[in-house]
């Protein structure tokens, strides 16, 4: 049976598998993403979806969605902890708004 040639990584260039323990040891250091974990936050994530039970993007369209997801409408938080748990800029999304639109738009406007 042939065997797998050997990939070829020139000196320096980092593997698949340090780029992700690079990329989550960053991501661990971010203090915004910390409160996310918080039970302050999981009470306003359910005070959230309780306002908004149904996705307030879809419902634009017309559509009636399920919300499952706490987004904030301004991505301010990162700039100001202290708007974290505000209430007004926070939205109940359904999944694929959040994962596909949502996040779309934060990579455009370069939004970590």
């Amino acid at each position: 049976m042939p065997k797998k040639t050997k990939t070829h990584r020139p000196p320096g260039q980092v593997t698949r598998k340090e780029q992700n323990a690079a990329y989550d040891a960053r991501r661990a250091e971010d203090e915004v993403r910390r409160l996310y974990n918080t039970p302050r936050w999981r009470a306003v994530r359910l005070i959230v979806l309780a306002r908004d039970p149904f996705c307030v993007r879809c419902l634009a369209q017309g559509i009636a969605t399920p919300s499952d997801t706490a987004n904030h409408k301004d991505k301010g938080a990162r700039k100001h902890p202290e708007r974290f748990y505000d209430l007004d800029v926070i939205e109940g999304v359904c999944t694929p708004c959040h994962s596909g639109e949502i996040q779309a738009e934060e990579r455009r406007n370069n939004v970590t």
